[in-house]
């Protein structure tokens, strides 16, 4: 099988974007001590099951929000 691409016109940059939150250390670890701070939880972030990251993303959509456009806006800036 074979494929060929062919491009009129200059290059163009193209580049996709994912927010994964649970791979954002920065983001996991302040939600946990925001979220210890108001439940007894004494698990240390390193041991954090996958749920309960799953289940902080869910319930703090725009502390996630805000992080992902403050690192939009940096990587813009670079």
């Amino acid at each position: 099988m074979h494929s060929m691409i062919h491009q009129l016109g200059p290059p163009t940059f193209f580049i996709t974007f994912t927010n994964a939150e649970n791979k954002w250390t920065t983001v996991m670890s302040s939600l946990h001590m925001l979220n210890k701070k108001y439940m007894d939880i004494l698990e240390n972030f390193d041991e954090l099951e996958y749920k309960y990251m799953g289940d902080l993303v869910q319930y703090n959509p725009i502390t996630c929000a805000c992080y992902y456009n403050h690192y939009m806006v940096e990587f813009c800036n670079l």
